[in-house]
């Protein structure tokens, strides 16, 4: 038995449905394996709530319709295909209200990349509703984001919380990387980055290469920004890895890429993670990918995974935890075993500890509120209320509800 079967074995009928629908398996195999499990005793409800769970509804009810499987009820089919029309406008209006904002900071001489939301469904999906994207995601660069979050507000979007002192907001936007704001209607969330990931990851990526880089791609009639395909690769593993993979539509990102674009620069992909420390990441993103879903892979990729212990092990905690009712929840900025191991380097792994550790966040900035000159006392509110007041008092709540 091969991985992937042996995979789909270990899962409810329901989701190895799911998988098997968009797997990259050939479509005989793939219909006779769908028709058994559907004879049996199926939960149709329960594929829909895992559809919409993963964010998949619009392509499973494509892909449905493209293989014309005969045996699936024509209620569901319907319940599926009602998602594709409020994806279509969804992405409408993500699209237009992207190169809005894109020739907006063009105009201010500012050069905004998008990744993921609309721009990843048409640069990898033959039909740009086939991906569920909820928000705008676009890449600037750090001494730009302060220039590039008062051209956003003069226009009209508001932040989501209200703005903290010169000194707060720098310190914010040293370890997060990104801002939430919303369009003047509030109809749209549009997130601003700087770092692909918080400084508590410690990632070591060299982002002016992003813009020496970068190509121009045909997006709704214009023609846009966009980053070289090997860079939106490493991107795309970077983000499903600080997500521990929890959602099936970013492993389906990660398989589909690679089939669209077989001839990636795998020589430069795995020297430029080498040298920002995410190539385990990358690795870990491959051999979850051919594992789920069948996702072909070169040679020397698949002979370098078989020597990588910790890639192996983390891939299976991917696919112990796809299905995982009570999935693991923590916020990127609290201390993850999975976060830990996907570093390949020490000095990474405990700059991460450290990091993760010291590094206050915004809360922690609204609990006191310090004068300048006091600044350096933060990691301290941090320890104290992390480590000390927040465990005792959970500890008082359990208490209370016994």
């Amino acid at each position: 038995m091969n991985n992937n079967k042996r995979f789909l074995a270990g899962l409810s009928t329901e989701m190895a449905f799911v998988i098997k629908i968009i797997d990259h398996s050939p479509f005989q195999d793939k219909k006779l394996f769908l028709e058994n499990i559907a004879s049996s005793n199926f939960n149709w409800m329960t594929f829909l709530q895992l559809s919409k769970k993963h964010h998949l509804t619009a392509l499973l009810a494509e892909k449905i319709e493209q293989y014309s499987f005969d045996f699936i009820p024509s209620v569901i089919s319907q319940a599926l295909k009602a998602q594709i029309g409020k994806n279509q406008i969804r992405s409408e209006q993500l699209a237009a209200e992207l190169l809005k904002i894109l020739n907006l900071l063009k105009q201010n001489n500012i050069i905004a990349l998008p990744f993921k939301g609309p721009t990843l469904a048409a640069q990898l999906y033959e039909n740009s509703t086939s991906r569920f994207s909820r928000d705008i995601d676009f890449l600037v660069q750090k001494h730009e984001m302060s220039k590039t979050l008062k051209i956003l507000y003069a226009a009209g979007y508001k932040f989501q919380k209200p703005r903290q002192s010169p000194r707060k907001e720098q310190a914010y936007q040293d370890y997060n990387g990104q801002y939430l704001m919303f369009s003047e209607d509030a109809s749209i969330a549009i997130e601003p980055h700087s770092m692909l990931g918080p400084s508590t990851l410690a990632l070591e990526v060299d982002y002016k290469q992003f813009w020496q880089q970068q190509i121009r791609i045909d997006f709704e009639g214009q023609n846009i920004p966009s980053f070289k395909i090997e860079d939106l690769f490493i991107i795309l593993c970077i983000h499903g890895s600080k997500e521990k993979w929890r959602r099936l539509k970013w492993i389906i990102d990660i398989a589909t890429l690679l089939e669209k674009y077989p001839e990636l620069n795998w020589d430069y992909i795995l020297k430029q993670t080498k040298n920002w420390g995410c190539r385990r990441m990358v690795l870990v993103a491959l051999s979850v990918a051919q594992r789920i879903l069948n996702a072909s892979l070169p040679v020397d990729i698949e002979n370098m995974l078989k020597n990588e212990k910790f890639v192996d092990y983390l891939a299976k905690t991917v696919e112990e935890n796809i299905e995982n009712t009570d999935p693991d929840l923590s916020s990127i900025y609290d201390l993850s075993l999975f976060i830990f191991l996907i570093r390949e380097r020490n000095k990474d792994k405990i700059s991460y500890l450290l990091r993760t550790i010291f590094t206050p966040r915004e809360h922690h900035y609204e609990l006191i509120n310090l004068p300048d000159f006091m600044f350096f006392c933060y990691p301290v509110v941090k320890i104290i209320h992390d480590y000390l007041l927040l465990p005792v008092w959970n500890l008082r709540k359990i208490a209370f509800i016994k």
